[in-house]
């Protein structure tokens, strides 16, 4: 893809473009705890604008870290950084000419905090590329038996295109915690007049503590 259409599309008033980053952390906060999760998913996406069309299949690999800080009112500081690589004009620097390969980084850091316990919701806030701003809005379902979040909703939103729409959802997802390091992810996105993706995946927290 060439420089100028994807300053075209970073510059769009919806939000820019998605690509939803790989979220593994759970509602809930747990005050003194950090954490290392590595992650790859399976993606398609199909985006256009203004005669530029774009629809491929990837594969997303992510690093994420989390770290609480606190006790009686924790927050989570957390960042991540991945590569989208796929056979499409989709891509930020491409590789090879048959087939061509198109990589596209991510990365983003941001905060997070418990608003309500049992059922925890909590609300993220983070600047990323390519999103830059969003809010991201999670609700946790726990296990009775096992004492633990065991499925993890989110809604992520973007900002809205005018001034009576402020941000919009564009994109949600579930994950999925068998044990407390295993994380199966599946989500999608959908923006205003570009177009949208799906993607699923799993992500294990290798350092936890």
């Amino acid at each position: 893809m060439k420089v100028v259409e994807w300053i075209v599309i970073l510059l769009l008033p919806t939000g820019l473009i998605a690509f939803l980053p790989q979220t593994f952390q759970t509602a809930e906060v747990e005050g003194g705890s950090a954490s290392l999760t590595a992650s790859t998913m399976g993606e398609y996406f199909n985006y256009g604008f203004m005669g530029w069309y774009v629809e491929g299949t990837g594969v997303r690999s992510q690093i994420s870290c989390h770290y609480t800080f606190g006790k009686v009112a924790p927050l989570i500081v957390f960042g991540y950084a991945g590569m989208l690589v796929n056979q499409s004009d989709l891509g930020l620097f491409d590789w090879g000419d048959d087939p061509k390969i198109s990589f596209w980084p991510s990365g983003g850091i941001g905060v997070q905090a418990e608003l309500v316990e049992k059922p925890s919701l909590a609300l993220q806030f983070s600047a990323e590329f390519p999103t830059l701003l969003s809010l991201t809005f999670l609700a946790g379902i726990n296990s009775r038996q096992i004492n633990r979040e065991i499925v993890t909703i989110g809604i992520k939103t973007t900002p809205g295109p005018v001034d009576f729409l402020p941000i919009i959802p564009s994109s949600v997802f579930i994950t999925v915690h068998p044990t407390p390091r295993l994380h199966i992810l599946a989500g999608g996105t959908a923006l205003w007049m570009l177009g949208g993706e799906v993607h699923a995946g799993v992500g294990y927290t290798i350092l936890n503590k």
